[in-house]
């Protein structure tokens, strides 16, 4: 699908493609779809805040977890990779309340 989208948009060499595209890209951002009140660089902190607050949570319960498994490094490892999974989950979810969006 992507191909194919790609292949219509023919353009004569790679500058025309890179012009055509960031002249796309100014024309169309809207503005975030959070709440205007609330600055950017507070909304980046309570994300990241947040995403620390989740990973520590689910390495903390991981901790508590492979104290009593035969296996605790695995246990470890598998709830880290968990709590980064979240976190950035959040920061996925979160992306449009925070950037600006497109219209």
């Amino acid at each position: 699908m992507l191909l194919r989208a790609a292949a219509r948009q023919v353009h004569g060499d790679w500058h025309e493609a890179v012009a055509s595209h960031h002249a796309h890209a100014r024309s169309r951002p809207g503005p975030s779809k959070g709440p205007a009140w609330l600055p950017l660089g507070l909304c980046l902190f309570l994300l990241s805040a947040g995403m620390m607050l989740i990973w520590a949570a689910s390495y903390a319960l991981g901790h508590a977890i492979a104290r009593s498994t035969s296996y605790p490094g695995l246990v470890l490892a598998a709830f880290h990779l968990i709590g980064l999974g979240l976190a950035f989950g959040l920061m996925v979810a979160t992306r449009r309340y925070i950037a600006a969006t497109r219209a």
